[in-house]
């Protein structure tokens, strides 16, 4: 899991900005809690990633809370952000950030969870329901077909 969510976060920042960048560039996460792993370990990617690629990166956690998340953007965008990624903590509630971050001209990735309006230049995910799957797979080949 944690090389999932390590591969996601490089992708995205490769993706989205060039090795060229300069130094004093920032970008922005904001992640919906910093209380699941699976979040954390796509922080400490992105942070790897967006330092060996030259930007700042600044990374804010809403707890799970759609007004830390809109006031974490607020926050953002005064500060200036080239970009945000954002792991919303609810599809609907993030749409006024998203739309807040096109109103500045400030591209918007969405991460895990997408956004149902604002415009998103990207959103990066994985197939839970391969994941899935996968899983019950794993398990079925580790206990056998006869487990109860």
């Amino acid at each position: 899991m944690k090389k999932l969510t390590t591969l996601i976060s490089a992708a995205v920042i490769s993706a989205t900005f060039n090795a060229g960048a300069i130094a004093q560039d920032t970008i922005a996460m904001v992640v919906s809690t910093l209380n699941n792993p699976f979040f954390v370990s796509m922080k400490e990617g992105a942070e790897k990633k967006a330092d060996a690629l030259g930007y700042k990166i600044i990374v804010l956690d809403s707890q799970n809370d759609p007004s830390k998340e809109l006031a974490n953007v607020e926050d953002l965008l005064v500060r200036g952000v080239k970009a945000i990624l954002i792991n919303p903590t609810d599809s609907d509630a993030v749409s006024n950030a998203v739309r807040l971050a096109n109103r500045a001209a400030v591209p918007v990735l969405t991460l895990d969870r997408a956004a149902n309006n604002g415009d998103v230049v990207s959103h990066i995910a994985s197939d839970n329901v391969a994941g899935g799957e996968m899983a019950g797979k794993f398990i079925r080949e580790k206990i056998g077909d006869n487990a109860k």
